[in-house]
């Protein structure tokens, strides 16, 4: 039960037995950049969660707000008090720990990709799906209003038959010592963006879970240690769409999503991580006019947050549920296996060869 202000005197709660408690959220890694720089300040500013423990194996000093903090993964899980897990470690850490929170019986929003390949992210959903718990992807996008105007403009046939898309997440990445540049904790400008390109591509072309995969071509810039910092794809699907995108580590900052049909083109920028106050969509319609297409704005990682609770409380039915994420991650094996690779620096540009 929770108390609400009664109307005759606002300073006298009244018990409420129809409002649920919130949700009480777990999160290991409570240092990793994305928690701190994003996810905290959701979780707290959601009246329907709550954090009430936290997890550090690299700063026991970590989150000093969090109520109960642990340096230890499983002490986490393992704790009582907590309902439901935020998992936003390296990418190889994501099955370990998620099944591990699924044995104990904790609900799990994992950070993007749910797995580096598709047999984990099965492996991850068949495992909470037995244990009874709720398993979602942290991808976060959808739940902006400009991106639900976006697949609402497409849906209702804004742009006519659509025929081509395009879209590309890339920005210059310096940090050698991050996880991200590591092949063995699932690195790489894919794994790493490749959802935000690939998921409304998929989405405009009408491709579900079930489909047959598209027929796919694929170049990655691979570094010596096999880890790809730029990743490009042409994705051809049997209606006849086509789409290209780019992943980059080494390419400047820059966020675009477009989709070319048979009545208008529809393009945004900044297109994967906006921030409240992006609200446009510019269109082109066929008569070559360009329009500004300008809605509400909105917190993402809160609205997000909003609903994987609701989905925990039953409340609302996942949006995205996890064969979702697993025929995505179908999409990101199959670009990976199709990929020529390259190499990141040319044997004449590498620093031994100058000497």
């Amino acid at each position: 039960m929770r108390g609400r202000a009664s109307p005759d005197d606002p300073r006298r709660p009244t018990l409420v037995t129809d409002v649920p408690e919130p949700v009480r959220w777990g999160v290991l890694g409570a240092t990793s950049f994305i928690y701190t720089a994003a996810l905290r300040d959701a979780f707290a500013a959601s009246t329907d969660a709550e954090v009430v423990a936290t997890a550090s194996r690299s700063d026991p000093d970590h989150d000093r707000g969090a109520p109960r903090r642990h340096d230890d993964y499983a002490d986490l899980i393992a704790d009582p008090a907590v309902e439901a897990v935020y998992i936003p470690l390296p990418n190889d850490q994501h099955e370990p720990w998620t099944l591990a929170a699924a044995a104990a019986g904790k609900h799990v929003l994992c950070e993007k990709p749910l797995a580096p390949d598709a047999e984990g992210a099965r492996r991850m959903a068949d495992a909470c799906a037995a244990s009874g718990v709720t398993l979602f992807e942290a991808y976060m996008t959808p739940f902006h209003p400009r991106s639900a105007r976006w697949e609402r403009l497409i849906a209702d046939g804004w742009v006519g038959r659509p025929l081509h898309g395009t879209a590309r997440f890339t920005f210059p990445h310096r940090d050698p010592t991050d996880h991200r540049w590591r092949a063995d904790a699932g690195g790489g400008a894919l794994l790493d963006v490749g959802i935000y390109c690939l998921e409304p591509l998929l989405h405009t072309a009408g491709w579900r879970a079930g489909d047959d995969l598209p027929d796919v071509t694929a170049d990655a810039m691979v570094t010596d240690e096999g880890v790809d910092a730029t990743f490009t794809a042409w994705l051809s699907f049997d209606s006849g769409f086509t789409a290209a995108l780019c992943c980059s580590f080494d390419a400047p900052e820059s966020q675009t999503l477009e989709v070319v049909g048979t009545d208008g083109a529809l393009r945004v920028t900044r297109a994967f991580t906006p921030g409240v106050g992006d609200r446009t969509i510019t269109g082109t319609r066929r008569d070559g006019v360009t329009v500004a297409l300008t809605g509400p704005g909105g917190a993402m990682y809160q609205s997000m947050v909003d609903h994987v609770t609701a989905v925990i409380r039953g409340r609302q039915a996942s949006r995205r549920p996890p064969d979702a994420s697993v025929a995505l991650a179908r999409v990101v094996d199959q670009l990976r296996a199709a990929a020529r690779t390259h190499p990141r620096t040319p044997a004449a540009e590498r620093p031994e060869a100058r000497t």
